[in-house]
């Protein structure tokens, strides 16, 4: 057996679990869904700070919107994929959203599901760095070391992953060269019929005091959100604030 190796199942991925007197019958080795799941997180891409899960976020005071946030994305991940439609977390800086969303993204991951995490601004950024200073195509390596050649690769990547987590919907200014991105992905994910987390800072209903959420990606990919999405608004504290003053 080699260094390292599973004492069950020797390197296989296969164990015996009943043994007739010609034929073993054997079944996958524990050791194979542990790196089946340790795989898939890593592919996942969640950021180390959000890597606890549900067990970390924090809710500061029972009964409001935060706790009834967590109960919607604990509920959908027990329904899952039962109840497949996505979750649209709205609400000011500061109150976890992303952290919740990122609960969510990693026990459907744990539960053998694959799924993806991408900053928007970041998303968009990798998209445009597959273009050369003159406009053409050109390779790129992204931090977990996937090369990338094309802008298509990156956007079927994105649409067909089967969870998708779009943090901070919305914080890159509306250009049309923007706006034609999230009409792909968005738009090719509605078509899919895929699972969507997304969490913004921008309300979807206008007020006197702060942007729509369809003046920084359209109308048309808001009604889609509706659709896709169950809308989970969150309310409270900077959390941050919170924290650096204590």
């Amino acid at each position: 057996m080699q260094p390292g190796e599973c004492p069950l199942c020797k390197g296989t991925g296969w164990k015996v679990f009943a043994v007739d007197r010609k034929v073993p019958t054997v079944t996958r080795c524990d050791c194979f869904f542990a790196r089946r799941k340790s795989k898939l997180l890593k592919a996942a891409r969640i950021p180390e700070r959000y890597a606890g899960g549900f067990d970390d976020y924090k809710i500061d005071r029972h009964g409001g919107s935060l706790e009834q946030a967590r109960f919607m994305a604990a509920k959908m991940v027990e329904e899952y994929p039962g109840e497949t439609a996505g979750l649209l977390f709205i609400g000011p800086v500061g109150i976890g959203k992303s952290h919740l969303a990122c609960a969510v993204l990693r026990e459907l991951v744990l539960a053998g599901h694959s799924g993806l995490f991408y900053s928007y601004a970041d998303l968009l950024t990798e998209i445009r760095n597959t273009y050369n200073d003159n406009g053409g195509l050109k390779y790129f390596t992204d931090p977990d070391g996937n090369r990338w050649e094309t802008e298509s690769q990156i956007l079927n990547h994105v649409i067909n992953v089967e969870v998708l987590l779009l943090d901070e919907l919305g914080k890159v200014k509306a250009s049309e060269w923007v706006l034609d991105k999230v009409r792909e992905i968005i738009g090719g994910r509605y078509d899919k019929q895929r699972t969507t987390l997304i969490t913004t800072n921008f309300p979807l209903e206008p007020t006197p005091a702060e942007i729509p959420l369809e003046a920084k990606i359209g109308k048309d990919m808001v009604s889609r959100l509706r659709e896709m999405c169950h809308v989970v608004e969150m309310e409270g504290s900077d959390y941050r604030q919170v924290v650096k003053r204590r």
